[in-house]
């Protein structure tokens, strides 16, 4: 999921990897959706808004 640690490496590059991650990304979809599926609201708090647009939008419901 994530590169190997490198002390070159700064921890805004870490975010940014994780981010970016279409494993990691899919792997808290999953659990968004095992959530609903069980009948619970899951609140999902992001940090970086760049990070939102990773994660499909269908499970947003606005009303």
């Amino acid at each position: 999921m994530l590169p190997a640690p490198d002390q070159d490496r700064s921890i805004q590059q870490l975010y940014g990897a994780l981010v970016e991650s279409e494993e990691r990304n899919a792997q808290v979809m999953d659990d968004i959706l095992s959530a609903l599926e069980s009948g619970f609201s899951p609140l999902v708090l992001i940090e970086r808004r760049d990070h939102w647009p990773c994660l499909p939008s269908g499970c947003v419901d606005s009303s």
